[in-house]
């Protein structure tokens, strides 16, 4: 998660251990993200993503970094406005 963001979370650790180090700690709980994660259907995901795309129809505003390493600025600008 560190490695997305382009300011230091120092400041707010507790919330980031809060969600990543009981996973780390728990092999139980390891285990089961795992577990779902591997049922886990992408045609599903598709398919609700798909409709709630078709079915949207109010304004959103999307703000990025250009540098983003995640969400490249020009591939997802190119993709939003394939859906406008």
């Amino acid at each position: 998660m560190r490695e997305h963001v382009d300011r230091p979370l120092d400041h707010r650790t507790d919330v980031f251990d809060s969600y990543a180090l009981p996973v780390l700690e728990d092999d139980r709980l390891l285990h089961d993200i795992a577990k779902a994660m591997r049922s886990a259907s992408e045609t599903h995901v598709q398919r609700a993503a798909e409709t709630l795309i078709a079915d949207f129809r109010k304004p959103v505003l999307m703000a990025w970094a250009a540098e983003d390493p995640v969400f490249p600025a020009a591939r997802d600008h190119a993709a939003v406005m394939r859906h406008h």
